[in-house]
């Protein structure tokens, strides 16, 4: 069986330089997840072979594939990886059948044996009736199963795929989606998934490294990544909105521009070179002694975001007497307001010119349509009107990042 894939390594490409340090267990499927730009391509490349490593060292299957600068270094055809590409790359003149078969016929089996093989592959995946057709002739869907059986006809140890689902239209995506998923619980080796698109990566992997800027800022299960983002693009991600914080020696979290914050702590973010879900921290009003002094990432669901117009009464309840003590609420602006059809999403500014803190709130029909505790405010919320922002300390989640 498969020892898994481990990268501790730096990879420069032009003036992009990306720090990996990634394990993916036999069995186990990690789902790389990225805004544009972010280094996810760079490290799939990088383990296939296609971009060399700078410095550190790259493990395929218990055996050592590249190590810089100065050591090993195994070729692309000596690593035993099966690749899936973004658009398939499957070959227009050779059959189904014949796809799923080169990459044997390319490691010296016969043609009657590559053939038996590609066959019960195709099989497997429920095409088998499909095997003289040329890729011209098969569905998105049905392209992409060939292209997978393919790169698990030669039992690798690793398996790369590049936006397996991308090229679907809505309708056959989430279907192939479940198929896939089915597919690589099945997988005895590694699994690394490239993908732009949180649903993917959330219903194809067991864990989730998310990379901005050629770093990996956090990694676990979705449902750790959900309950405690570590970045503003993991919140984004997962319906939270929230800002970097502080945490001092005395275990007081605090913020530059807003002054002192409360909330729960609620996990450490796991980081590079973990295998296992981020370690609990315990809960707490902002005075945790399980919790270790430094950097955290604080956020809250959009939708608890509180703005209270002066000129109306609040909505009442705990969350209300919180704002009334004055704690977690600052003064604010808002930036913008997006109207949708069951709420509107507003971005507030808090804090000042030195430390500014942008957070998301999503606004009920009632307040958006400029009603507060049976009230009506002439004009409702509007972009530029000063309000009151609270962040109810029981919903607010803080999460170490290093």
């Amino acid at each position: 069986m498969s020892a898994g894939l481990s990268i501790d390594a730096s990879v420069v490409v032009g003036d992009f330089r990306a720090e990996y340090d990634l394990q993916v267990q036999a069995g186990e499927v990690l789902a790389v997840l990225g805004p544009n730009g972010a280094g996810k391509s760079t490290l799939l490349r990088a383990v296939a072979g296609l971009v060399p490593l700078t410095r550190g060292r790259l493990r395929l299957g218990g055996r050592l594939a590249e190590e810089a600068p100065g050591g090993a270094r195994l070729s692309v055809r000596e690593r035993a990886l099966g690749v899936v590409f973004q658009d398939y790359l499957l070959f227009r003149h050779l059959t189904a059948l014949d796809n799923v078969g080169f990459g044997l016929r390319a490691r010296g089996a016969t043609r009657m044996e590559a053939r038996a093989a590609a066959s019960e592959w195709l099989a497997r995946l429920g095409i088998g009736d499909l095997s003289a057709r040329r890729p011209e002739e098969l569905s998105g869907g049905q392209a992409q199963k060939v292209a997978l059986a393919r790169a698990l006809a030669t039992s690798p140890d690793v398996l790369l795929l590049d936006e397996p689902l991308s090229a679907l239209d809505v309708e056959s995506r989430s279907e192939v989606r479940a198929e896939l998923r089915s597919v690589l619980a099945g997988f005895e080796g590694a699994a690394l998934v490239v993908t732009h698109d949180p649903a993917d990566a959330a219903a194809l992997a067991d864990r989730i490294a998310i990379v901005e800027g050629g770093v990996v800022t956090q990694l676990g299960t979705p449902e750790v990544l959900a309950a405690g983002p570590a970045t503003a693009y993991v919140a984004a991600l997962v319906g939270r909105t929230g800002f970097d914080v502080v945490l001092g020696a005395t275990g007081t979290v605090v913020h530059e521009g807003l002054g002192e914050i409360q909330g729960t702590f609620v996990a450490r973010a796991e980081r590079a070179g973990a295998t296992a879900a981020g370690d609990a921290m315990g809960a707490g009003g902002g005075n945790d002694p399980h919790a270790t002094a430094g950097r955290m990432f604080a956020s809250i669901r959009s939708e608890l975001v509180e703005v209270l117009i002066p000129e109306a009464p609040g909505p009442g309840g705990a969350d209300t007497a919180a704002a009334e003590t004055g704690v977690n609420t600052w003064p604010a602006t808002i930036q913008r307001l997006e109207r949708g059809l069951g709420s509107t999403t507003a971005t507030l500014l808090l804090g000042d010119a030195r430390a500014p803190v942008r957070l998301t709130a999503r606004l009920p029909l009632d307040t958006a349509l400029g009603r507060a505790g049976g009230l009506r405010i002439p004009g409702g919320p509007h972009e530029g009107q000063s309000v009151l922002v609270c962040l109810p300390p029981s919903h607010v989640a803080f999460v170490a990042t290093r």
